[in-house]
């Protein structure tokens, strides 16, 4: 039986349809070839690296140049109720950075990612914001 082949969508290049050639994947192999895929993500890798140059010079910092706490230190708050930390929120002119140790108790839900979907909702109701 003859072996099949694909092109692959990035370079082109038809090769011989296996996994030594193409990435396997949950629906199949994937469409670029593992040539292709390690030079995107090299170029990625060294795009990444670029960027990081370009931060500013305190590490840590955000873009006003106020200092991040560290983890510690979040962990040592204690929480807050979410209709007061919305209430805090609106009582805002600007908010850029929040660091806050939400009690979401009111949300019903064992997920955790559910939970969070629920404070980014309170927070878009509340200030019109949208996470991208």
């Amino acid at each position: 039986m003859a072996p099949d082949y694909h092109r692959c969508n990035s370079c082109k290049n038809e090769k011989i349809l296996n996994a030594s050639k193409f990435k396997v994947h949950l629906d199949g192999l994937l469409k670029t070839c593992l040539q292709c895929l390690s030079k995107r993500k090299n170029t990625y890798a060294s795009k990444k690296n670029l960027d990081k140059e370009n931060l500013p010079d305190e590490e840590g910092s955000d873009d006003d140049g106020t200092k991040i706490d560290d983890a510690l230190e979040f962990v040592n708050m204690s929480p807050v109720n979410l209709d007061a930390f919305l209430d805090n929120l609106s009582a805002c002119d600007s908010v850029r950075s929040v660091v806050a140790r939400v009690d979401v108790a009111r949300i019903q839900s064992s997920d955790m990612r559910e939970m969070a979907d629920g404070v980014a909702k309170a927070v878009w109701d509340c200030l019109k914001y949208r996470f991208m």
